[in-house]
């Protein structure tokens, strides 16, 4: 009996491990989202900025199908906002990085 005693997780132990744990819920705006259907996004290979020629660090507008490049970091590197200046104007809530998610939504390695 002593030995299950000393062997078996406390509380503390119990609420370490579920915070821990990732519980994923939807947001509104996922819950809300209403795509444009007759949007065609272009094949990887040649995607690039709607608004300057960057083909790297694109982000894809969940609602319209927009694709534009990412913030211009402090060092001079990156986008140009485009992305991030898409959102601000049409209020769409909702971008994804290409790259980083699977057409069925699983996340890439």
């Amino acid at each position: 009996m002593v030995k299950s005693i000393l062997n078996a997780s406390s509380v503390n132990q119990q609420n370490t491990v579920s915070a821990w744990e990732e519980e994923i819920y939807p947001c509104e705006h996922t819950l809300m989202l209403q795509q444009n259907t007759d949007v065609r996004i272009a094949s990887k290979m040649t995607s690039t900025c709607k608004d300057c020629n960057l083909s790297q660090n694109l982000w894809l507008c969940l609602v319209c199908g927009y694709l534009g490049c990412g913030r211009k970091f402090h060092d001079g590197t990156g986008g140009n906002n485009h992305a991030l200046e898409h959102a601000k104007n049409s209020k769409h809530p909702l971008v994804v990085k290409t790259g980083t998610i699977t057409p069925t939504g699983e996340a890439c390695n």
